[in-house]
Order: structure tokens, then sequence, then C-alpha cells
């Protein structure tokens, strides 16, 4: 039992001995193997931007905001109604008038003259009622009631004379105190005409004002003084000369007119003249301006040179054409 329990306690101890060496191999064993590679060091943190500024906003251009539409006051909103009732009529009347214009132009003046003056009594505007008044002394005239007539012209120019119709006004009623009986009937007219004349110069009227004046001058036969001439002269040279100056496209008749005045005077240059202009005014004239030219040069002035050129001007259409061709010839042999 001793010997039994001495190898036993051998054998432990050789067993315990054993283990502590196969303990410290396997410590040599784990040193000697190659450790795992350290992990690579975190990369250092690149260095921070400075912080950009922020963005300049974007600035959109534009025009300027719409103001709020202003709040019509009371007044104001009834004010526009007003004008647009007010227009409305006037529109209205105007449709009216011009159904009035078609019965004249049919030769309804009956019907035309009732109607105007139911429209002149709605007191229409001041444009509306100047053309109703001459449209019903046109009606009257139509219908032979002369003086009827010239008292609606008359309204027209005296009520409206600002009206771009008083100018024909007064020429309608200076027509119609000729073809009256009154005894001053001429002078009355040719008052009347340069109120045109000299009111409304510019108005298409004007020109035939001072033709129509011309044409009672030439009856009369009065004659005044003329610092032009340096004397007495018949009254229409003044007229003439006055339409010849202002209306040159009306100046046709005037200047053969002046020229044979200024002959019947012994005013040859002024003759010359006034034949000059006429010929380069209307170089197609009806009159034998070139021709008579030729002849106030030839024999009044002595103006050879100027014959020639006025004789060889007169053109083929005219009667003297033949004869001006020899003037030239026997002007030219001199």
């Amino acid at each position: 039992m001793l010997a039994a329990l001495v190898a036993i306690i051998g054998l432990l101890v050789t067993v315990s001995y054993m283990g502590g060496r196969i303990q410290e191999r396997a410590g040599e064993s784990t040193s000697t193997q190659p450790s795992a590679p350290a992990p690579a060091p975190a990369p250092a943190p690149a260095p921070a931007r400075a912080a950009a500024p922020p963005a300049a906003p974007i600035t959109v251009a534009r025009g300027p905001a719409p103001a709020a539409a202003p709040v019509a006051s009371p007044t104001t909103a009834k004010k526009l109604e007003e004008e647009r009732a007010a227009k409305a009529s006037s529109d209205a009347l105007a449709v009216e008038l011009e159904d009035v214009r078609t019965k004249l132009a049919n030769g309804q003046n009956a019907q035309a003259i009732v109607a105007l003056n139911a429209f002149i009594e709605q007191r229409p505007p001041e444009r509306l009622a100047a053309d109703a008044h001459l449209l019903l002394g046109q009606a009257y005239e139509a219908s032979g009631r002369n003086d009827e007539s010239m008292t609606e012209f008359a309204a027209v120019a005296q009520t409206f004379p600002k009206s771009p119709r008083a100018p024909e006004a007064l020429f309608r009623q200076a027509q119609g105190v000729l073809r009256s009986r009154q005894p001053r009937r001429e002078q009355v007219s040719r008052t009347l005409l340069t109120q045109i004349a000299e009111g409304y110069p510019s108005s298409e009227w004007a020109g035939r004002a001072l033709l129509q004046r011309a044409e009672i001058e030439e009856r009369v036969r009065e004659r005044v003084a003329d610092a032009t001439v340096g004397g007495q002269v018949p009254i229409v040279l003044l007229t003439y000369r006055l339409l010849a100056e202002r209306y040159p496209s009306r100046s046709e008749n005037a200047l053969w007119r002046m020229s044979e005045i200024y002959g019947d005077m012994d005013r040859y240059p002024l003759q010359a003249q006034a034949l000059t202009e006429l010929s380069t005014r209307f170089p197609a004239t009806k009159y034998d301006a070139y021709w008579k030219l030729g002849e106030v040069s030839e024999r009044r002035l002595k103006d050879k040179a100027r014959a020639i050129e006025a004789y060889s001007k007169v053109p083929s259409t005219s009667p003297k054409y033949r004869d001006a061709r020899k003037k030239v010839e026997e002007l030219n042999r001199r």
C-alpha cells in the first residue's frame, strides 16, 4: 500500500511536470508567431477651408409695382357716369342728323325741315347745332324760302363764329343776299365775302369768297387808290392781287385779269410780271399767256430777247403757234 501510494504520488508529480512544460512550449509558440499588422493610422483631417462668403442675392430688374387702382369717389363715379351718358346722347343725335342729311340729299326738303326744327329744339351740342342750322338753311334754300335760309345761315355765323361751318354759312348767306331784292345787296354781299376772307383766311371758302367778290366788283366798277400802281385803279384789281398772293391754285383767272387791267393802264412792266406768273404757275393755262407776253415784251418793253423767249414757248395747241414761230424767225433776223 505504501508502495502504491508512492507510485501514485510520483505519477502526479510527473503529470504536473509535463503539464508545466507543455504550457511553456505553448507560450513560446505563441510568442514566435508574427503579430497582426497594426491598423493604419487614420488620415489627418484636411485643413478646413475658409468659409466662402454667401453669394450675393440675384436682383431681377422689375418695373415699378403697379399702383393700386384708385377707388373712385362717389362724386367722381357720378361725373364719369354723366359723361358717358352725355356721349351716348351725342352719338344718338349724330345718327339722327345723318338721317336728316339723307332726306335732304334725296330732295325730301319738307321732311328735312320738320326734322331739323325738332332736332334743334333738343338743344344738341354746339357742333351738331351748327350743322343743324346750316342744313336747315340749305333745306329752306332748296325750297325757295330765301329769307328763311339767310336767317339760318346768319344764325350759324353769329352764334357759332368759331365753328368750321361759319365761313360756309357766310358764303351761302352772301349768295342769298345777291338773290334778294335788297337795294344794297351787292354791297352787303361784298361785306360778307370780305368777312370770310379776313376772318377765315385758312378756310377753303376764303378763296371762293374772293372769287365771288371779284365777280361783284367787275360789275360795280368802283375805283380806289393803289400805292403799287400809283393812282386810281378798279377796286377789283386789289381783290385779284390778294387772290393771287394768298391762293395761288385759284389765281389763273385773277392773273389774266390783272394783266389786262395793267395793260389798260399802260403799266406794262406789271403786265409782263402778271403774265410771267400766269404762265409759270399754269403751264397748260387756257389763256395765251406766252403770246401776250411776247407782244408786250416786243412792242411795249422793247425787250427783244424776252420777246423771243416768250414766243418760242407758245404751245403747239395755241391758235397763235404759227404766228409765234414766224415772230421768232423775224426777231432773230433783226
